[in-house]
This record gives structure tokens, C-alpha cells and sequence, in this order.
């Protein structure tokens, strides 16, 4: 394990702790370093690692300006793994920030190279990022296909927080379409999985 990969490790740990400033500082000493030694795809991982990080402090121009250059030298590494998730995360920047109909875009790429390379974990997460786009763009129904998809994904994968997130944006769709015993249903079973999961922290 290299310098930058301890720098890098080290932010992640920050960065789930909550510690986003700190994570900053690590993630930039790490893209110091990766420059240094002329690793690129470390310093394509930490650049878009750092994108995340200031998107969780709401700096969206600072977080989608550093997640597209990341998101550049993965493409020109051809490093396809890292293009997919950070399309993602990029997708979900303009997501968050207001900007669903490029936050789509991205989406739909991610789920493309998710599904070129075998990637499922990646294919789910982007199948309920493509749900919340098209909830959000009034599509209702094209939701709640992306969501099923990602749900039947999950289990196949047994990954219980994707199966989680997928069961919870279920119960909210079903919600708006009036339908509340399958509200309850799938947000009964989303509830139950994240207990789990806090269970084994």
C-alpha cells in the first residue's frame, strides 16, 4: 500500500466519520503524493473523492468541477470501473444541486458501463438513481421500473443496503400513487433491513 493509497484510505475513514474537513485535507495530500509518483488513476480516484467530500458541505460549483475532472482522466485511462462511478457520483451531484435532467444523463451512462463491465452493485445503484430522476421529472411509472429492477438486482446480490434504499423508494412511489398497503409493505421490509445493517456497525 502505497503513501497516497494510506492518505486515501485515511479520508474515506474521515469522511464516514463525519470529519469532512479532515477528509479534505486527506484526500488533497493524496492527489500530492499520486502526482508525485505519476500514479493516475489514484489521483482520478481521489479527485473525485474529493468532489464528494464538498458536495456533502454543499459547495455544489467546487464538487462538480472536481468530480468532471476525475471523471476525465478515468475516461482517458480507460479505466471503466471508476468511469461508471463517477459518472454516479457526478449524477448525483446535479441531483442534489438542482439538475435532474443532466443528473439523468449521467445516470444512464453509469448504467451502460455498469452493465458493459459486470458491475452489478454499480448497475443497482445507478437503476435507483434513475428512479429518483424520474420521480423527480414527474415519470412516475418509469420510476417505479428502475426501482423494481434495482430491488431484483440487489437480492441476487444479497447487498441488503442497496435492497434497502430500493424497498424504501418503492414505499415512496406506491405512496404517491395512492396505493398505501404497498406503501407499508415495502417500507415495513426497507425499515426491518436498516436495522439490520445498524444492527452490524
Amino acid at each position: 500500500q502505497s503513501e497516497g493509497e494510506q492518505f486515501g484510505y485515511l479520508a474515506v475513514v474521515y469522511a464516514d466519520l463525519g470529519e469532512t474537513a479532515r477528509a479534505i485535507e486527506h484526500y488533497e495530500s493524496a492527489i500530492v503524493i499520486a502526482r508525485a509518483v505519476g500514479d493516475l488513476y489514484l489521483e482520478a480516484h481521489m479527485v473525485g473523492n474529493l468532489g464528494i467530500a464538498y458536495q456533502t458541505i454543499g459547495d455544489g460549483q467546487q464538487a462538480i468541477a472536481l468530480m468532471k475532472q476525475g471523471l476525465t482522466m478515468a475516461r482517458k485511462l480507460g479505466d471503466r470501473e471508476n468511469t461508471g462511478n463517477g459518472l454516479s457520483a457526478l449524477g448525483h451531484a446535479y441531483y442534489t444541486f438542482g439538475d435532474t435532467r443532466q443528473a439523468a444523463k449521467c445516470f444512464e451512462e453509469a448504467l451502460a458501463i455498469s452493465r458493459e463491465i459486470g458491475d452489478g452493485h454499480g448497475e443497482a445503484i445507478a437503476l435507483n438513481f434513475l428512479g429518483n430522476a424520474s420521480d423527480n421529472l414527474g415519470d412516475t411509472r418509469q420510476a417505479l421500473s428502475y426501482y423494481q429492477h434495482a430491488l431484483e438486482l440487489s437480492r441476487k446480490l444479497a447487498d441488503r443496503r442497496i435492497e434497502g434504499t430500493a424497498l424504501g423508494n418503492l414505499g415512496l412511489i406506491y405512496y404517491n400513487l395512492g396505493e398505501y398497503e404497498k406503501t407499508v409493505e415495502y417500507c415495513s421490509q426497507s425499515l426491518t433491513i436498516r436495522r439490520e445493517i445498524d444492527d452490524q456497525r
